[in-house]
């Protein structure tokens, strides 16, 4: 039996990183007229990339429609910032002068926007080696991203290798009845920025995290890859 409007799907994998990936989809895109849905931007491609980010900007307003009150920080995941910006951009139309305080964490692997930060602007880094939380391994920023972060972060944070799996782990094996929350390890990068910045007095304190904070993080993904999250269960990695 036929379907009409069927169409096949085809899996190409790049021999390389996300940025890799991104530059051969725009060669192939440009070769086949193919449409490009991403949520990193360049020059003449803003569209599809701020379509997603009005989508991310959905579970900020769902954050303010559930909070009684603005909180004091929120820690964002970086890789090329759109998730970010746009959770940023939303809780600052929202909560105006009250907005968090807006911490962007990204791997020590793939630094780009802090990078950025550092220099004043957009920012490209050579990724030597892939991060665990390869949701994040993102060399170049999102150009409309970098645009609202600039006008918006306050801080920009990375992370080591080291403490991404024990938090993945820390948040599926709870303890003292709290809730088991099963996370991809990018999911995981906000709340171990803040584990980090919260057990250095130095950091703590720039950060201005103290009893009274009340931090917002957003858990972007579940199980992304079952072995690995196996993996890290066993605490093979």
């Amino acid at each position: 039996m036929g379907c009409t409007g069927c169409f096949t799907q085809q899996v190409i994998r790049v021999d390389g990183d996300y940025d890799a990936t991104v530059a051969q989809t725009r060669v192939d895109a440009d070769a086949h007229g193919w449409l490009i849905v991403s949520d990193t931007s360049w020059p003449g491609y803003m569209k599809a990339p701020l379509d997603v980010m009005a989508g991310y900007g959905v579970m900020a307003r769902e954050v303010v429609r559930d909070l009684p009150k603005a909180p004091t920080h929120v820690l964002l995941q970086g890789g090329v910032g759109g998730l970010a910006a746009a959770v940023a951009a939303v809780f600052q139309q929202e909560w105006g002068e009250n907005a968090p305080r807006v911490i962007v964490v990204e791997p020590e692997l793939a630094p780009c926007l802090f990078a950025s930060a550092k220099a004043g602007t957009a920012t490209s880094v050579n990724i030597e080696a892939e991060t665990l939380m390869d949701g994040l391994s993102c060399g170049e920023p999102s150009e409309i991203a970098w645009r609202v972060l600039d006008s918006v972060a306050t801080d920009f944070l990375t992370i080591p290798e080291t403490n991404v799996a024990p938090t993945v782990r820390m948040l599926a094996q709870p303890k003292n009845g709290q809730t088991m929350v099963e996370a991809g390890e990018s999911g995981v990068a906000g709340l171990c920025g803040l584990i980090c910045a919260a057990l250095q007095d130095g950091l703590r304190e720039h950060l201005r995290l103290d009893g009274d904070s009340v931090a917002v993080l957003i858990g972007s993904e579940g199980i992304t890859d079952p072995n690995i999250f196996q993996q890290i269960m066993t605490e093979d990695i």
